[in-house]
């Protein structure tokens, strides 16, 4: 878990299932707001805004494998493709896409075509890279960019219906699920909504809105999809969970939930959420509205989360 609490923020380890604190390292990190897990080898990456920076831990450990600086620029999010394992950073300030070969410190490519102040990406099972790109001082910038797995000019730009993409998800029938903050001047709800866009299509054919409230962070776990909403809850936001196959609202999570920025999900289906005005991480019953527990040591304005497979 990423706090950037504090001076400069740290990292948090716990025992998945439990409320205990392994360790905890501000060792390399400055202002970390994303954290990312190897599937493959099980190192975690920690992206830090201030620092510019990418720091690499050896699984469990507090001590740094490497850094990676080329190639970053405030690097606002990171993910790992599903195919070849690469490494995919987005740099907000000089609106790029870095990508790291497996164990690699400098990029083997920069994807700079079609993407303008990045906010977040995900992946399609077939490589494909999806990207969401935020207007700047130009409006006409509000789009969501594809990319065909290796390239680096977009395959397809969608903009209808984007306002403030804040986060993107691909549902297991590769739909483009892409959450709006809708605080904008264009934005269809003002309180922000999820627009649903069918593979190679640019026009929605589904939007949830019933339990929407400035969304900012989506997560699917099987037939279940959770949203993060900033706002509601008397101000402290919540998290909506849907069938996502009918675009059915099954409930509201609000308990313990205060402003929550990132969630994750353990191999028994409990859902993780990180709270970072409420400087804690609560944990919930599979697909309920149940609190199992709430972590709050060494938990300082959360931002990220990750869950080592």
């Amino acid at each position: 878990m990423a706090n950037i609490g504090g001076a400069r923020g740290d990292v948090s380890a716990y025992l998945t299932g439990s409320s205990r604190l392994v360790h905890a390292t501000s060792n390399g990190v400055d202002s970390p707001d994303s954290i990312a897990v190897d599937g493959r080898t099980g190192e975690v990456y920690v992206a830090s805004l201030i620092g510019n920076k990418v720091t690499v831990f050896a699984p469990g450990a507090r001590t740094i494998e490497r850094t990676i600086t080329a190639g970053i620029s405030y690097p606002i999010a990171m993910g790992f493709e599903k195919l070849g394992g690469s490494l995919f950073v987005l740099n907000n300030t000089n609106s790029t896409v870095s990508v790291y070969a497996p164990g690699a410190s400098t990029p083997t490519r920069i994807i700079r075509a079609g993407i303008h102040f990045p906010t977040a990406m995900a992946f399609g099972d077939s490589g494909t890279l999806f990207v969401a790109n935020t207007k700047g001082p130009k409006p006409a910038l509000n789009t969501v960019t594809e990319y065909a797995p290796g390239a680096n000019w977009p395959k397809e730009t969608i903009n209808l219906h984007i306002d403030n993409p804040s986060a993107l998800a691909i549902d297991p029938q590769d739909n483009l699920y892409v959450a709006d903050l809708g605080t904008g001047p264009d934005a269809p709800l003002r309180t922000g909504s999820v627009t649903v866009y069918a593979p190679g299509k640019d026009r929605p054919f589904l939007q949830f809105d019933a339990g929407v409230d400035r969304p900012r962070a989506l997560l699917f776990n099987g037939d279940h999809l959770f949203i993060a909403n900033l706002h509601g809850n008397d101000g402290k936001g919540s998290v909506a969970n849907y069938a996502w196959r009918y675009g059915r609202l099954l409930n509201l999570v609000r308990m313990g939930i205060d402003h929550p920025n990132a969630l994750a999900m353990d191999r028994l289906d409990n859902l993780y959420v990180a709270n970072t005005n409420g400087n804690s991480i609560t944990v919930y019953k599979a697909a309920s509205q149940a609190m199992l527990r709430s972590i709050t040591t060494g938990v300082n304005a959360p931002l990220a989360l990750a869950i080592s497979p």
